[in-house]
């Protein structure tokens, strides 16, 4: 008869049979794991995901080359009326961030007048698509450097439409530089005249012709905050413009303009209101916000939108403190 193993030889064999378990998961989880993960879609409609064509573009580059294309109807945004009547003047209109404030804007009801640098070809697109949602739209072509430019442009926008109400600053230069030796003069300058001198000077030329319950709106960057150590030109542009928005805000208390700061970008947006005055006053909004990590992407630029008209909904309905919201 044989020998029976003893208890710590059973214990051993299945300790053994254990980790040969363990060990064929493993495997088959090593083997899954050499496919690419796949971006999770957790959008109304499907969005583009990698690998995209690689593509590069001269300055200042043309949306309509794209591949794919941004997105920035929004199909699924349904506007409420939120600007009805309004104007809104919109730099850096033509392309990204400022074409799809400028088509949801106007299907909030807004006539909408777009700056553009030379990017005719997208500038016209952007006219069609804000005279699709049943809104005016011009467009004008210049430099927001140039300070003459920014007065006559805000003229021509009051004399078409007669007045303005909202005024979105997104027109800015970008180029990185990996070391600050070969950062130069030219492109410091380049940046920061177009960065904060055009903010600047569109503000100026705005404010004169801004009743109360008008609206400024410069967006900023998370760069402004804690830095980026490739665009160390940018972002110190970026924390300008967080303190110019916070100053401004400041000077145009007394005349009833909400001066707001928002920092939009894709994935899940994480956003803190901090209320400065009180109902009808002006308001001061610092905005942060960190992507997602695995969304699916592309340009995802028709969903900046409703962030911008949920600020403008938190002025003109009540004053909010501290509010905080997610947007997919």
């Amino acid at each position: 008869m044989a020998a029976q193993p003893s208890p710590a030889a059973r214990t051993a064999e299945k300790q053994r049979d254990i980790q040969e378990q363990v060990a064929k998961a493993d495997a088959r989880d090593r083997a899954g794991k050499s496919l690419k993960p796949k971006a999770m879609q957790a959008g109304a409609r499907l969005y583009p995901v990698p690998p995209f064509p690689k593509q590069h573009q001269l300055k200042p580059g043309a949306e309509y080359k794209l591949d794919p294309a941004p997105l920035y109807e929004a199909p699924f945004y349904k506007g409420s009326g939120k600007l009805e009547g309004k104007v809104a003047l919109i730099t850096g209109g033509d392309s990204g961030i400022g074409r799809a404030v400028a088509v949801l804007f106007a299907r909030e009801g807004a006539d909408v007048a777009i700056l553009h640098l030379a990017e005719g070809r997208d500038a016209e697109d952007t006219v069609k698509a804000i005279e699709a949602e049943g809104r005016k739209a011009m467009a004008i072509c210049g430099d927001v450097k140039d300070r003459v430019f920014c007065q006559k442009a805000v003229a021509a926008v009051v004399e078409v439409f007669g007045k303005l109400d909202v005024l979105v600053n997104t027109a800015a230069f970008q180029v990185h530089t990996a070391d600050v030796l070969d950062l130069t003069e030219e492109h410091f300058d380049e940046t920061l005249k177009t960065n904060l001198y055009g903010y600047f000077f569109v503000a100026q030329a705005a404010v004169p012709h801004m009743k109360e319950g008008s609206a400024i709106i410069n967006p900023g960057s998370v760069t402004g905050i804690e830095g980026s150590k490739q665009l160390i030109d940018y972002s110190m542009t970026k924390g300008g413009i967080h303190a110019f928005t916070r100053a401004l805000s400041g000077q145009l208390v007394p005349k009833g303009h909400p001066c707001e700061r928002r920092r939009p970008r894709a994935g899940l947006d994480a956003a803190q209101s901090l209320r400065q005055g009180g109902e009808g006053r002006v308001q001061v909004r610092c905005g942060y916000s960190h992507e997602a990590p695995g969304t699916a992407g592309g340009n995802r630029s028709g969903l900046y939108v409703p962030r911008f008209t949920a600020l403008l909904e938190l002025y003109y309905r009540r004053g909010v403190a501290d509010h905080r919201w997610l947007l997919a």
